[in-house]
Formats: structure tokens, sequence, C-alpha cells
């Protein structure tokens, strides 16, 4: 994911993924996904894939509907197991 000094990263993702839509974004999107829940990997690498994966999903206007309702199941899924997984600090 880091890149260095390159701006245009994604928009050569976007073009690759354009030419097989029906293979690329899942492959692309299914890495970002698989990333951003290893627990043992580094915690900017995961910030940086979800990031990727936003963008991506928001962008890619010929992603079949499918994948971005899968997308954002696992996101809403993670982030109330997340949620649900904090101690608060103060209770009343």
């Amino acid at each position: 994911l880091p890149t260095l000094r390159c701006k245009f990263v994604q928009f050569i993702v976007f073009y690759a993924c354009t030419k097989k839509p029906e293979v690329y974004p899942k492959l692309f999107v299914s890495s970002l996904m698989s990333l951003h829940l290893q627990e043992n990997a580094d915690s900017m690498r995961r910030s940086l894939a979800v990031l990727y994966l936003g963008s991506f999903v928001a962008r890619f206007d010929v992603m079949p509907i499918e994948l971005v309702q899968q997308v954002l199941e696992s996101l809403l899924h993670w982030a109330v197991n997340s949620a649900r997984s904090v101690k608060p600090e103060y209770s009343m």
C-alpha cells in the first residue's frame, strides 16, 4: 500500500479494474479486506487499506452492487464487533 512519491496509484488500479470489471475489482477488494482484518498487521497499513477500500467502492461506478453490499456489510460487522469489545472508561 505505501507508495513512494506516487500520487496516481489509484488511477492505475482503476484502469486495470476497468479491463475486467467482473474479476479485478473483486480481487482488489478482497485483498484490501484481508489486509484490514489482519490483527497482527501494522495499524497504518490496516488504516490505509480501509481508506483505499472506501475510496474505491465510492468511486468505481461499474462495481457490481452485490460487491458494494458485501464490503459495507463486512465493514459494519467489524465496526460493531470493535465497538462491543471496547470497555467503557466510566460507568454511570
